[in-house]
Formats: C-alpha cells, sequence, structure tokens
C-alpha cells in the first residue's frame, strides 16, 4: 500500500544485526576473508604481498597458475628496467646498473629493451664482448 509519507519503516530480524561485541565470530572470519581477498587480487596483478606484521614477513608458497607467474615476470622486469635505468643514466651508478640489467639478461630472455640497455651499460663499462652478448 502505497504512503504520502516520507518515512519508510523496514522490520529485521535480529539474527541478522550485527551487535558490537556479540558477533566477533562472525567479524572475524570476514576480515579473514577480506584480506584473503585483497592478497588474491594483489597476487593476480604479479604483486605478492607478504604476511606478518614483524621485520621479517612470510610470501607464502602457492601454486600459480600461468597468467600470475607471467604478470609477476613482467613486474620484475619492468622494475629492474626502471632501477638500472635510474642507475645508469641519472645516477651515474654503472656498476649497480650492471648488476640489475645482468641479473635480467640471464633471468627474462624474450625481451629487447633491457638488452639494448645492458648493451650500452657493458660499452660504457668497456665490457665490449659482454655487450655483444658473445660469452
Amino acid at each position: 500500500m502505497k504512503s504520502n509519507s516520507k518515512t519508510v519503516h523496514i522490520t529485521m530480524d535480529r539474527s541478522h544485526v550485527l551487535e558490537d561485541g556479540s558477533n566477533d565470530d562472525f567479524v572475524k572470519s570476514f576480515k579473514e576473508d577480506l584480506a584473503s581477498i585483497s592478497y588474491s587480487l594483489d597476487l593476480f596483478r604479479g604483486l605478492p604481498q607478504p604476511i606478518g606484521t614483524g621485520y621479517v614477513k612470510e610470501i607464502p608458497v602457492l601454486f600459480l597458475p600461468d597468467g600470475i607467474i607471467g604478470n609477476i615476470n613482467h613486474n620484475i622486469r619492468m622494475c629492474l628496467v626502471t632501477l638500472a635505468s635510474h642507475y645508469f643514466y641519472l645516477q651515474g651508478e654503472k656498476e649497480k646498473a650492471y648488476f640489475l640489467c645482468r641479473f635480467l639478461a640471464d633471468f627474462d630472455k624474450s625481451h629487447y629493451d633491457h638488452f639494448v640497455l645492458f648493451g650500452r651499460i657493458c660499452g660504457s663499462l668497456g665490457k665490449i664482448e659482454e655487450a655483444m652478448m658473445k660469452q
């Protein structure tokens, strides 16, 4: 039945009401589920998050589908290229840039951008044979 009143009353069974302190198990379960969903979303993006509150944290060992492994590999590659470029071009720290790019060249052989950077770094350090990847 339609009413002209601007107030709507809704009745709710007490079992569906969260009261302070009376639903601790439900709230704990909800928080755990929320943390799990958040971790899963970060992991899907290729950003595993450590678990724990202390200085030393853990990354759980999980079975990772190929898509997630690809995302993690992509993030590693992009982060290392960015850091190596920063150290090489902006900081002039050629040895640090070399270390990062050398690892990346061994880690990922399927992209060319870091090989170009690696060649430049090696050339600047006089490592010509290594710059041409003739090892």
